[in-house]
């Protein structure tokens, strides 16, 4: 569980990072990525990953509010991603990748990448 959480930290601090620096490019993969897969499929994705961190949130007590709000979090996303109307999902998925402005872009890369340092750090 310990490498998970390590592993997943990193993955956020890279992401947020590219996210930051590298803002129309990073959303130009992810736009290509993100919609081409089924909204279902991100649902799994998101639901073991979320039932993971509130796994990790109990067993190592300094990461435990962090890791359960993130699980709970995920565990939402997902829920929502399953079951939202299609309609929904591609008009959300439409405005995160055409119309959200860049600032909040950024702004969702610093916290991805101060969330993945903040685990990282409460760990080691």
């Amino acid at each position: 569980m310990l490498t998970f959480l390590l592993g997943f930290s990193v993955v956020w601090m890279a992401l947020g990072a590219l996210m930051v620096l590298f803002t129309s490019q990073t959303r130009n993969v992810f736009r290509v990525l993100v919609p081409s897969m089924n909204p279902s499929v991100w649902a799994f994705v998101a639901l073991p990953f979320g039932v993971a961190f509130m796994v990790g949130a109990f067993l190592f007590e300094r990461v435990f509010w962090i890791a359960l709000v993130v699980g709970v979090l995920a565990v939402i996303k997902g829920l929502y991603l399953a079951f939202a109307p299609p309609a929904q999902l591609q008009s959300l998925m439409e405005w995160w990748f055409d119309r959200a402005g860049e600032t909040l872009i950024r702004l969702w890369g610093l916290v991805a990448f101060s969330l993945g340092i903040v685990i990282i750090a409460r760990l080691l």
